[in-house]
């Protein structure tokens, strides 16, 4: 099955918990059992269908996406007839099978899309969900992929995302057709939209070469310089050790060419082409820990014109802003700052999410949660603080969430908060089996 995204308007929040004055401690006590139910369970329940339901794969399952070509090498020896019309180049529609189109220049990552007739590449696709995304304008378009569907396109570029359900594992075949631009055509496994990428199977070290060679040559023979007094108009520069009129090695530089967001702006540590390579892997795959001998063929240090900064090594600063998601390490145990649901999350060595600080539903207080997994696998809520309701609960054997009342005594009467301070005779008075209260540094349950 095939389909658009759609998109679920937020729920509405969560209703408050109301505390009347004077309240007896049963109507109290429901009063907490009602906010769990209503407000804290929803947000559990919210956070586990999140987790458990979104799947994302970052690999582009369809090759030569850039219409670059494969740059496989041309083996010849003695034997092998050589003449003017051996084909010694790439085909840039190598792995398609194509009528009627064209490799266009366009703003996409490899500079390149194509002008359709009708292209096709058959994958092998497992059982389940896939996300098929692209770039396209022109006059019409169909996509044929399990199913066929027409596509409304105009004459601007426009991102198209369309959910893919297979129903069983096997090889599909992808057909675009019509009379349409495209470019950044990207399949992959998973119910999640990601950015594009290149498949895993494309020559990334090649394509590198390739576009840090049409860089340098587009500003050899398009782009001039001038000097303006301390002023110098110009498009590349680029350092390294230059010596008795040869460069040996060029290990940083400044571009001023763009074609796209990816494209590197200042770099240090190798060369433009080695810098385009750290680009390429770093957004093939977010969570790319590259091992010394890859580092050893990609720039240190790379800017691009889009905003976003790659390093191998240490930032030290006074201070600054960070916005966005941040991680502690790759893998293993480590903290995730996650901006999509203004959380800090915890994450297993499994790669499970073990506890998470968020914002409590409908109010600007925090919550804690954390959490274990059942044994079919789904998430379970073992433990869950509300810095609002000041309820703290743990979930039994059968499943059944049973609230531990944080009270204390103000003006004679019971009060839903913080920990109270009392004596041992004074809690045998105020309070009942299971409330908590503060003995100096010692905090104790009542039996």
């Amino acid at each position: 099955m095939i389909s658009k995204k759609t998109y679920i308007p937020a729920k509405p929040r969560n209703k408050k918990l109301v505390n009347p004055a004077g309240a007896s401690l049963s109507t109290l006590r429901q009063e907490i059992s009602d906010s769990y139910t209503d407000g804290i369970k929803q947000r559990v329940d919210a956070i586990e269908q999140k987790v458990n339901n979104t799947v994302v794969g970052s690999a582009n399952l369809l090759r030569n996406t850039g219409f670059l070509g494969d740059f496989q090498s041309l083996t010849v020896d003695a034997l092998t007839a050589v003449t003017g019309g051996t084909p010694i180049n790439t085909n840039p529609l190598v792995h398609w099978v194509y009528s009627n189109t064209e490799v266009i220049d366009t703003q996409s990552r490899s500079g390149k899309g194509v002008k359709i007739g009708s292209i096709q590449q058959t994958v092998n696709l497992k059982q389940g969900s896939h996300v098929l995304s692209f770039w396209a304008k022109g006059n019409s378009l169909t996509v044929d992929l399990v199913e066929s569907v027409p596509v409304s396109i105009d004459s601007e570029y426009k991102k198209y995302s369309f959910d893919i359900t297979v129903a069983n594992s096997g090889a599909y075949t992808l057909t675009l057709s019509d009379d349409a631009y495209i470019y950044e055509i990207m399949l992959s496994e998973g119910n999640a939209d990601v950015s594009y990428s290149y498949s895993e199977e494309d020559d990334l070290k090649a394509i590198a070469q390739l576009q840090a060679i049409n860089v340098i040559t587009d500003a050899i023979k398009n782009y001039d310089t001038d000097i303006l007094g301390g002023l110098i108009l110009t498009s590349m520069i680029q350092l390294g050790k230059y010596k008795d009129g040869v460069m040996e090695k060029v290990n940083a530089g400044i571009s001023g060419i763009y074609n796209n967001d990816n494209d590197p702006a200042v770099w240090a540590g190798g060369t433009m082409e080695m810098a385009i390579r750290t680009v390429q892997k770093f957004l093939a795959n977010p969570n790319y820990q590259p091992t010394e001998e890859e580092w050893a063929e990609m720039a240190k240090i790379v800017f691009t014109h889009g905003g976003d900064g790659f390093f191998r090594g240490y930032i030290y600063a006074l201070g600054g802003f960070f916005r966005g998601r941040i991680e502690s390490n790759v893998s293993g145990n480590r903290i995730i700052i996650n901006p999509e649901n203004r959380s800090l999350e915890m994450i297993n060595s499994q790669n499970r999410l073990s506890g998470q600080i968020f914002f409590s539903e409908g109010s600007g207080w925090g919550a804690v949660q954390f959490y274990d997994y059942h044994a079919n696998g789904t998430l379970k809520t073992v433990a869950s603080l509300d810095l609002v309701n000041g309820v703290y609960f743990s979930e039994y054997a059968d499943g059944n969430p049973v609230p531990v009342k944080i009270t204390y005594s103000k003006n004679g009467q019971i009060q839903n908060g913080g920990i109270p301070s009392m004596t041992d005779a004074q809690a045998d008075t105020l309070l009942v089996s299971g409330e908590w209260y503060r003995d100096g540094r010692t905090i104790k349950i009542k039996p």
